[in-house]
């Protein structure tokens, strides 16, 4: 009698735990503005030998267990966020763009992919996310060719109704148009924050 009861406990056990990873992680991110003063010298020099020849505004981005730092600019009329972590070591960088931007089979995946997960839903934002060597990153701002050795992500910023409640999502999409990650974006109401 005791074998079966075990089994079953390890039984549920095992789908409790399967749901809690299906759960989506929460993400609450503050921004502050600061100097470049304030900015790892790593970052400064990235950026200073990137093509990029606009105005650069640097952001602290606080989250719930991470802290990284983000400059963001415009070159060739889009936008960029070129994010390192506070030792100046390189994340990664996004463009900004629109859905028609993308090809039309890349778009009708993501958004299938996104309408069995949440039914009803409005994208806010897309981005190109990049990562990849600081050397081969360069070359992305601007340029309609990517090195292959870049890793190209597809980030994307939805609403949905969810038990008569919007609420808002980031979606992280890999190369192979598979949902990498999904995480709820909460507002500074939704959560207390020791500062």
């Amino acid at each position: 009698m005791k074998t079966p009861l075990l089994y079953l406990a390890i039984l549920v056990s095992l789908l409790l735990v399967g749901n809690t990873q299906m759960m989506a992680q929460q993400k609450y991110e503050r921004e502050v503005r600061i100097s470049a003063d304030d900015v790892h010298p790593d970052a400064l020099k990235f950026l200073k030998d990137s093509p990029v020849n606009s105005k650069v505004k640097w952001y602290r981005e606080i989250g719930l267990d991470t802290t990284s730092i983000e400059a963001k600019t415009k070159y060739k009329g889009q936008r960029y966020s070129i994010e390192f972590s506070e030792n100046g070591v390189l994340e990664d960088v996004e463009v900004e763009i629109k859905a028609r931007d993308l090809k039309p089979d890349i778009l009708k995946n993501i958004e299938q992919t996104i309408e069995q997960a949440y039914g009803d839903f409005k994208i806010e934002k897309i981005q190109l996310q990049y990562t990849g060597s600081p050397q081969l990153l360069k070359s992305v701002f601007g340029s309609s060719t990517i090195p292959d050795a870049v890793i190209i992500k597809y980030e994307l910023v939805i609403s949905s109704k969810e038990s008569e409640t919007f609420k808002r999502f980031e979606l992280l999409f890999n190369e192979e148009l598979e949902l990498e990650r999904t995480t709820e974006i909460i507002t500074k109401n939704d959560i207390n924050i020791e500062y």
